[in-house]
């Protein structure tokens, strides 16, 4: 007698009702966003970033995986906090000042590229994400930064 074996048994608790096949295959998608996010290249970043925000709300990332999927900032610059956010609103509304002398307030749009608050940015949406997907709250200052508009190079 052929003895058949539930894959879904040899899964590790923290994944799940998911078979094997699935979650071999967001972890895969999950690591590949997370190398991405440690690229030099911004866009590349980009990409990564929105790859986890997709892995976030897809239903298939149980709330363990997604509390990992938080971790991702301790890697940021800012770490989300909001001592650091605040100063990088603030250099960054400087700077628009600078370049526009009609112009104070802070930045409406942040362009693809430009280093380190387009990083922040990216990062910032997805902590709210997954602060939405794991019932926290989320920081007003997060928020703001997270709703500065990026704009792609043409």
């Amino acid at each position: 007698m052929k003895r058949q074996v539930n894959m879904n048994r040899m899964v590790p608790s923290f994944c799940g009702p998911r078979n094997f096949y699935s979650n071999r295959e967001w972890w895969t998608r999950a690591m590949w966003a997370f190398e991405a996010m440690a690229s030099p290249s911004d866009r590349k970043f980009g990409y990564g970033a929105a790859m986890l925000t997709v892995l976030a709300q897809s239903g298939a990332a149980s709330n363990e995986e997604k509390a990992l999927l938080d971790t991702v900032w301790k890697t940021t610059g800012t770490q989300m906090r909001d001592s650091a956010i605040r100063r990088l609103l603030i250099e960054r509304s400087t700077v628009s000042a600078s370049d526009d002398n009609s112009r104070s307030e802070r930045p409406e749009h942040i362009r693809e590229g430009s280093g380190s608050l387009y990083r922040e940015v990216l990062a910032a949406r997805l902590k709210a994400v997954l602060d939405q997907e794991l019932g926290c709250q989320t920081s007003p200052l997060v928020c703001e930064l997270a709703d500065l508009q990026v704009k792609r190079f043409t």
